[in-house]
Parts: C-alpha cells; sequence; structure tokens
C-alpha cells in the first residue's frame, strides 16, 4: 500500500526522537519506546502475525531504553542499551536469530555497541574497540579497528576515524577494502547507499562503485547522500548531484545520467536525503521538496509522474529534517512531528495498537 497524500503520524502517541524508514516498513523511537508501521513479513514488526499489517504497532516493553532503530527489509534491529535486539527474518550464519514475536532476541555477539548502522540485508555494530557486521546470511564477525563513525551498504562498509577512512565487504574476519589497497586520509563526510559509499576530502568527493573518476564541487560539501545509483552533496549555494538520473533524481530539469556534478534547480537547502531513485530536500523556512520517481507515491503528489526538479510537498509542518527510504519519505517535524508518504505509509495514521490494548 502507498500514500501519496503526507499524513502525520497519530496524535495518540508522542513525538519521536529519531525516524528510520525501510523499503517495507519503517520505525519511530518514541520516548524509550520503538513504533513499527508496513509489512510484518518475516514477523519484522514483532507481532509473529499476518504478513501484512495496515497499523502501527508498538514493539513489547521488555525493551529497557532504546538508543537507535535500524531497519532491515525482513527485520528490524534496536540497539536496547548497548546490545541490539533484533525481530524479523535475520539469520546469522544457519541460524535465525530475530525473534517473530515478544521482544525480539539480543545478539549477544554484539553486546557493547554505541550505534548500529544497516542497508538492506547488512548490519554493522559499532562499539568503543571495534566494529561488529553481519548480514542476513553470514554470523557476526568482529573487525580490529576503531571507528568514529560507520555506513553500511549492500553487503559492504565502511568506518572513519579521525579523516581516516576503510571500506570492506563482509567476507571474513577481518575488514578488507573494497575499492583501494591503502587507507584513505582526510575524510570529512561519508554515505552510503544501496551499492556504493562516497566520500568528500575538501571539495573533492570519490563513489569508487559509482564514478570512473573522482569529482570537484565549488566547495567542500556538509552532507553527503548516497540513493540507489547516485548521489549528492549540499553546499551553502545549493543541492548537487550525480549517477543515474532517468527518473528525475538529479533535480537539474533533465532526466539524464551524469559522471558531473549538476545543480539542482532548488534554492536555500539546507537537508538533503536520497532514496533508491528519488531525493528530497529541506529549506531554510522547512519546508519538504521531492523530485525524482513517484511510483509508489515518494514524491508526496497525486499523479504518478515522475519529476525532473524538485517540487514543493505539500501538507507537511515545517520540518528539521527529511528522510528517504527505497520508496518512501519522512519529514522529522520542528516539533518532532512525524509525517511520511510513499510506500508503506499508510500505516502511519491509522490506529495503534500495543500487543491488543489501545493506545
Amino acid at each position: 500500500a502507498w500514500l501519496a497524500q503526507p499524513r502525520r503520524l497519530a496524535s495518540a502517541v508522542a513525538t519521536a526522537r529519531e525516524l528510520a524508514p525501510g523499503r517495507q516498513h519503517s520505525c519511530a523511537i518514541i520516548g524509550d519506546d520503538v513504533h513499527c508501521w508496513g509489512s510484518d513479513n518475516f514477523g519484522a514488526l514483532g507481532r509473529g502475525e499476518p504478513p501484512w499489517l495496515g497499523r502501527r504497532y508498538r514493539l513489547k516493553q521488555e525493551i529497557a531504553s532504546v538508543a537507535e532503530a535500524a531497519i532491515l527489509e525482513t527485520g528490524v534491529c534496536v540497539l536496547d542499551g548497548d546490545t541490539p535486539r533484533c525481530w524479523g527474518g535475520i539469520r546469522f550464519g544457519d541460524q535465525r536469530r530475530g525473534s517473530a514475536g515478544g521482544a525480539g532476541e539480543r545478539v549477544t555477539e554484539a553486546k557493547g555497541a554505541l550505534a548500529l548502522s544497516a542497508s538492506d540485508a547488512h548490519l554493522c555494530a559499532r562499539r568503543e574497540t571495534d566494529v561488529v557486521c553481519w548480514d542476513v546470511s553470514r554470523s557476526p564477525t568482529a573487525s580490529d579497528r576503531q571507528f568514529d563513525e560507520v555506513v553500511a551498504g549492500g553487503g559492504f562498509a565502511c568506518g572513519l576515524k579521525g579523516g581516516s577512512l576503510t571500506c570492506w565487504t563482509h567476507d571474513g574476519a577481518n575488514p578488507t577494502l573494497s575499492e583501494d589497497s591503502e587507507l584513505i586520509t582526510g575524510v570529512a563526510r561519508l554515505s552510503a547507499g544501496t551499492d556504493h559509499a562516497c566520500w568528500a576530502r575538501g571539495r573533492e568527493v570519490t563513489c569508487p562503485r559509482l564514478l570512473s573518476r573522482s569529482i570537484e564541487l565549488p566547495e567542500a560539501p556538509t552532507q553527503l547522500a548516497s540513493g540507489g545509483d547516485f548521489a549528492c552533496a549540499l553546499v551553502s549555494e545549493g543541492i548537487y548531484c550525480w549517477g543515474q538520473g532517468a527518473a528525475g533524481e538529479l533535480g537539474d530539469g533533465r532526466m539524464l545520467t551524469s559522471e558531473l556534478p549538476v545543480r539542482a534547480e532548488l534554492d536555500g537547502a539546507v537537508a538533503v536525503a536520497a532514496g533508491r531513485n528519488h531525493a528530497c530536500a529541506v529549506d531554510s523556512e522547512g519546508g519538504g521538496w521531492c523530485g525524482g520517481a513517484t511510483h509508489r507515491g515518494q514524491l508526496g503528489i497525486a499523479d504518478r509522474l515522475d519529476r525532473d526538479r524538485p517540487v514543493r510537498v505539500l501538507g507537511v509542518p515545517p520540518a528539521a529534517a527529511v528522510l528517504a527510504g527505497p520508496s518512501l519519505s519522512c519529514s522529522l517535524g520542528r516539533d518532532r512531528a512525524v509525517t511520511c508518504w510513499g510506500s508503506n505509509a499508510t500505516a502511519v495514521f491509522d490506529d495503534a495498537y500495543a500487543w491488543g490494548v489501545a493506545e
């Protein structure tokens, strides 16, 4: 199910402090609780009931205090204290470790986690002294490197420590660089998309699996956002994008692919987010804008015609941030209210139940 008109999270709950949009399901952290909606395939919502649910549910209350949530294609993991707790069809080696109901299952191999980072089928937990990563078919494996930031993509991850970058594929106990054989230094910004990572060193941006060579921006970016087969950067004068543009996701008024950065037709942007083949932004007044593919309602407009430049999303309260899932868009308001549109958004505003008890 998809929703083209943005709708605010039901007023039965308080406002969110963090939001995690995904392909088939999404979650918001509200207080110390996790509220999820969308598809319950594989038990991703912790209900263990029908595969598609038209309502939003609160994950069960045995969780002490949730720091953050990470969305995978077949499950949900949250950071419960310092230990990941997972629901759904998440497999670790030959074992299924995500509970289809109840309080989820604690992944003790990753105890001591400080933060989580996930793509559709790959999850990493950053700890004080190392990083533990796993995907739907492999067991957790710890690296021997310390990082300040870790991002995960499809079967790979990258870690940043004091400007030094290391990327690795999930094919063994120790990190191996996926594209380069030497440590990369001087990195200030980092992002991961479906199959690629991008990083910025001053004005220079490198995306090895997306671009054949590095590109230069007018100035050093303050934010990078990686999507399916494209990426965007935020600088003081606006948003620049590059990569696949057939659906208009680059926002420059054309539907063309570009290996060079092109400027999106939007002034005053202060934040940007990238989905599979659409992008969204927030302007200085809190207005929401989206462009690119709209087949699942992810642009917040009534028709299904792709847009080659950003269009204003009507009905969205002033936003502090915007987030993009594969076919979903959400804004986190200045008042911390959550508004979503696109795939799996229909359950956001329906009646909420906590294990059969109306909230």
